[in-house]
């Protein structure tokens, strides 16, 4: 069992920045990161619970970054979303997670940057 955290609060505002790079550069290599995956990824990145990462809050995640749908002006309902099916390995789910982790580090480390006006 891992961190029980709020839903909504799952990823931070830079975290999501960081997914949704992760899954844009994905697609652009030609290896899309299909609804199913991309939990899997969350999960093993912030070390909670299955059932607070579902399909649900990755629909909802996708409301918040419609440029992540092929279609952005209809995000794909939930329904959708149910019939990806697990295509990564856990090897590269954990290696997914940890290029998440790489990823938010240098945002933060971008925005605190910013912040300082470097």
């Amino acid at each position: 069992p891992g961190l029980k955290v709020h839903k909504s609060s799952i990823l931070t505002m830079l975290e999501e920045v960081a997914l949704e790079r992760l899954i844009l550069h994905r697609r652009a290599i030609g290896t899309d990161l299909n609804a199913r995956d991309a939990t899997r990824v969350i999960i093993s990145f912030k070390n909670v619970d299955e059932d607070w990462v579902g399909l649900s809050w990755y629909a909802r995640f996708l409301k918040r970054h419609p440029q992540l749908c092929r279609n952005p002006q209809e995000p794909p309902p939930v329904k959708t979303l149910r019939t990806s099916t697990s295509e990564l390995s856990d090897e590269e789910v954990h290696a997914l997670a940890e290029k998440l982790r790489e990823l938010s580090s240098a945002l933060k480390s971008c925005d605190h940057a910013s912040l300082l006006g470097c």
